[in-house]
């Protein structure tokens, strides 16, 4: 499960990918077809409690990934990450956290994004 606007997050993550020439656009297509059918529950926060959880990581996380933390320890589900920052603040405040390095996948051969996608691809 992740907070309904991981799609946004990705899609704006390769889009930035794509400008910066790492990308041709029929590797985003794809990338955005293997997002679109990825096995994960998008959770609207909607409610004011997972809001008001959000709020209290704000001192340490941004919006967006202030969202993924409350939305892990609301559901006590493990938070799976890339992001070094966001695993440490999970994991001092006792949420279960996985982190993936993905500092050298940039740098693999082949498309770029597909690196990632395979080292996040046995948790999903």
């Amino acid at each position: 499960m992740a907070p309904a606007h991981l799609d946004a997050e990705v899609l704006s993550a390769l889009r930035g990918r794509l400008l910066g020439n790492h990308l041709t656009m029929g590797d985003l297509r794809t990338a955005a077809a293997r997002l679109a059918a990825a096995p994960i529950r998008r959770v609207p926060l909607e409610h004011p409690r997972l809001l008001l959880e959000a709020v209290r990581w704000f001192h340490n996380l941004s919006a967006h990934d202030a969202c993924y933390a409350a939305l892990a320890k609301e559901f006590d589900a493990t938070l799976l990450t890339g992001d070094k920052g966001l695993a440490d603040t999970a994991i001092r405040a006792q949420i279960a956290c996985i982190h993936v390095d993905c500092s050298n996948l940039a740098r693999a051969p082949g498309p770029a994004g597909a690196g990632v996608a395979d080292a996040f691809r046995k948790w999903l």
